[in-house]
């Protein structure tokens, strides 16, 4: 029972992040994510690959649990690598009380570092605070941040923090704390990086890779306003 419980609320931690990063895509999207996955189309019968993915959405959307998970389905017998077909159909398998093929087709989804950073957004703070992302491509002498991303290699040598401050009033103090999450919700602090900040600016903060490598796992920033904490941002090191 108490396992249970810990998979159905890793499930929908997961569900909530990923959806509100972006991964609920139109009908458009997700077949030119086909289309542009795999240029030949497969058929059989009377079942349209290129149509699947949007048809077990849309079921999954309307209620029709059992009618996505078998369209879902026979679509990664022929995409079997397909990270968002493997991240619909956790979720219709979640809708449905089957948590451990929920966990199952979640994690081939959470893995594919191109899907989990595909759908990696800002997050957006409060007050003073807005847009807030994490990175690793970066032009430093612009203090500009390219791309938000939610995964990072185990070899990544730097990881950047974007902070967008506006309208701080004078003397305003930021400070992005990094950590490290172990079981329990345990933090490990990794570093910090402290500055004023007055009116509105992009502000780049970083961390770089220990000596050896990041160690796997799932990392948290967090961002405090003059010591109260403001806002927190999750990723992940693969």
């Amino acid at each position: 029972m108490y396992r249970t419980k810990c998979i159905k609320l890793l499930l929908l931690f997961i569900f909530i992040t990923l959806t509100t990063s972006g991964c609920d895509k139109s009908s458009e999207d997700i077949i030119k994510i086909v289309s542009d996955d795999h240029a030949m189309v497969k058929e059989h019968s009377e079942f349209k690959v290129e149509n699947a993915l949007n048809e077990g959405l849309i079921n999954l959307r309307a209620g029709n649990i059992q009618k996505s998970i078998e369209i879902l389905e026979k679509f990664i017998t022929y995409y079997p690598t397909n990270s968002l077909g493997h991240y619909y159909l956790g979720k219709a398998y979640f809708e449905n009380n089957e948590l451990n093929k929920s966990l199952h087709h979640t994690k081939q989804a959470l893995y594919d570092k191109t899907l989990t950073n595909e759908l990696a957004g800002p997050i957006i703070g409060k007050g003073v605070l807005g847009r807030v992302f994490v990175t690793n491509e970066v032009i430093e002498e612009k203090n500009l941040a390219l791309k938000p991303k939610a995964c990072f290699d185990k070899n990544t040598p730097v990881i950047y923090a974007s902070l967008e401050i506006i309208n701080a009033p004078s003397d305003s103090e930021i400070e992005a704390e990094w950590v490290y999450e172990l079981p329990k919700n345990e933090q490990v602090k990794v570093n910090s990086s402290l500055f004023k900040a007055n009116g509105s600016k992009n502000a780049l903060v970083s961390v770089k890779k220990p000596t050896s490598e990041w160690p796997a796992g799932k990392y948290r920033l967090n961002v405090y306003i003059n010591g109260e904490k403001n806002t927190d941002l999750t990723f992940y090191v693969f």
